[in-house]
């Protein structure tokens, strides 16, 4: 009888996580048209004898990272499309706007720089943040099958992405530092940009393709 009274009385209490400190990370699943868009123009610079390699500029040990130029991106019609998504996640992060002066304002974003990534077999981006930027974000448009590892007590996490916050150790600090996800294809994450991260090497054929792409963040000063 003692255990039934308990469980009735915890009936009444409701409990809710609150995460009001942190990194967020967003996810948006993008849809087909907006996908073979993206493959059309990677394949476009990829295939472009006289594309500029990013990678003198990045952590990755990737061969190909060309440059998407912010001009390409506003011709076809993906650079708006892009901004959205940024919006999007700024405005769930901040729902009422940045508090200043006395009132809460909203945020606009725009692009700084973007680039693909073009991995393959043993190729990997080790742990780092992006620098001159506020958001990042990473989309996914080509996913390999890739070959087993088939390590005794190992799962599998060749081509994973990464994100670590911070060094406490898990449990005994009540923190997580480290969360892994397994990309597919349409899968695009935005994080803020001093959030560590790190690409997984894969082994087998074929290409991991995503495009990276900075921004920043400003606080609309009009009103």
């Amino acid at each position: 009888m003692y255990f039934n009274i308990e469980e009735k009385i915890d009936a009444r209490f409701k409990f809710r996580l609150l995460k009001p400190f942190g990194p967020r990370i967003g996810h948006i699943k993008l849809n087909d048209p907006f996908i073979k868009k993206m493959l059309d123009l990677t394949d476009f610079i990829i295939n472009d004898s006289k594309r500029e390699n990013f990678g003198k500029h990045l952590a990755g040990r990737i061969r190909e990272e060309p440059k998407i130029t912010i001009g390409l991106l506003k011709q076809e019609g993906l650079y708006q499309q892009i901004c959205n998504f940024q919006n999007k996640y700024i405005n769930s992060v901040f729902p009422e706007g940045v508090y200043m002066n006395g009132k809460y304002r909203q945020v606009k974003t725009d692009i700084v720089s973007s680039w693909i990534v073009s991995q393959h077999e043993g190729e990997y981006n080790p742990p780092h943040w992006h620098d001159s930027c506020t958001i990042s974000s990473v989309m996914y448009l080509k996913i390999p099958e890739y070959t087993p590892r088939n390590i005794a007590y190992k799962e599998e996490t060749d081509g994973n992405i990464d994100f670590i916050n911070g060094a406490c150790i898990p449990h005994t600090q009540l923190e997580d530092p480290i969360k892994s996800f397994v990309p597919k294809v349409g899968d695009m994450f935005i994080f803020p940009a001093r959030l560590i991260h790190c690409v997984h090497p894969f082994l087998g054929p074929g290409e991991r393709r995503s495009v990276a792409i900075n921004g920043f963040h400003l606080m609309k000063m009009d009103d």
